[in-house]
């Protein structure tokens, strides 16, 4: 087994990403993040050895963006075929400032409570009513092209929706008089 080399860990999260470089603007998106760095979908690249500034725009219930410089550390492309080909461009931070710093961590941490509040949602349903649900909400992510977690979101909202409505109709029971 390998021994983890990361010093921070990383939360899987989708929002745009623009790279600032001497050649231009490229346009990525987010799909994972740590305090020490994280790893963009993009169409092109920054220069090998260049030094890039990062704009990331972190879902708008965390504020505001973060900006930072970088460095790539990794590439995978990935070439399915020509018309569609991307890359992973892995990255860490080189600077960034303190006010931004306390936002990605503020931003990390709340989508790490999220998350742990989904997941303890998942694992205290009946265990046929929990499979049941994560097999259709896997198979409704593939069909859709949309994320499971986005989705379980969207449907906990939901039902939190229809709950409060429900509530707010049931007149409160009148106390008995003996």
């Amino acid at each position: 087994m390998t021994k983890e080399k990361r010093e921070y860990s990383r939360i899987e999260i989708t929002c745009p990403v623009s790279i600032s470089t001497t050649d231009g603007v490229i346009h990525g998106a987010l799909k994972n993040i740590s305090l020490g760095g994280g790893l963009v979908l993009c169409k092109r690249l920054p220069r090998a050895d260049e030094s890039f500034d990062l704009l990331i725009e972190l879902p708008p219930e965390y504020a505001f963006p973060v900006s930072a410089t970088a460095k790539k550390v990794r590439l995978h492309s990935q070439d399915n075929d020509v018309a569609s080909l991307s890359y992973e461009l892995a990255f860490r931070f080189t600077d960034i400032s303190e006010e931004n710093f306390k936002g990605l961590c503020n931003a990390l941490e709340s989508e790490a409570r999220l998350r742990h509040r989904r997941q303890k949602a998942i694992t205290s349903a009946p265990s046929g009513v929990k499979k049941g649900v994560i097999r259709s909400m896997k198979k409704l992510s593939r069909v859709l092209k949309r994320s499971f977690s986005d989705l379980f979101q969207e449907a906990m909202e939901d039902l939190v929706r229809k709950y409060e409505m429900e509530s707010e109709q049931i007149p409160p029971k009148k106390a008995a008089n003996y």
